[in-house]
């Protein structure tokens, strides 16, 4: 990351391919947990607006989609600046001095475990639209299956001994001509 000390920002032209890709993972591997809630909530609002509310097609939630990531891509340095430099004038002014260095050392860094809730959110996200694809599917099926499958002739029920009628015995021709 270049960053120019006079400028107190991000070099312009930089853009983090981790941010753009990886997006609230990366944000929650760098423990910018306010962060992470706060996209996650926009994201779900936003496409729950889009998508039921005014009905538009996936391609254009897609593209919010797309956007998010490019943003985050080219801001992410810039947000994480921030984000730790708000994080040192926190640690400066509530420790003291003789604790700072380890309370750096605690609340900086990175963290490999932050991330793995958000994958199993996602993998049980993408597991429930599954269920609802296949079930929407099984409904559509069954519907369109016993509209085809109606029986064209009445399947005379079976009765038991007792209901059946008397047998009528018929004359025969012998008995026909006495």
């Amino acid at each position: 990351e270049s960053f120019d000390p006079t400028l107190k920002r991000v070099a312009p032209g930089t853009f983090n391919w981790a941010a753009c890709l990886l997006n609230v993972f990366w944000m929650a591997y760098r423990r910018m947990y306010l962060f992470v809630i706060i996209l996650v909530a926009v994201e779900a609002v936003c496409f729950s607006i889009l998508e039921f509310f005014f009905r538009l097609p996936t391609s254009v939630t897609n593209s919010v989609g797309i956007a998010t990531m490019i943003l985050l891509g080219r801001y992410g340095n810039s947000i994480y600046r921030k984000h730790v430099e708000r994080k040192i004038r926190q640690i400066k002014t509530k420790i003291a001095p003789e604790y700072q260095s380890q309370a750096f050392r605690d609340s900086g860094g990175t963290s490999l475990w932050a991330p793995i809730p958000l994958i199993i959110l996602q993998l049980l996200t993408l597991y429930g639209m599954y269920l609802g694809i296949v079930q929407k599917n099984v409904k559509t099926d069954v519907v369109a299956n016993t509209s085809i499958v109606a029986p064209t002739e009445q399947i005379p029920a079976v009765q038991t001994p007792a209901e059946q009628p008397p047998s009528v015995q018929t004359p025969t021709d012998s008995e026909l001509d006495k």
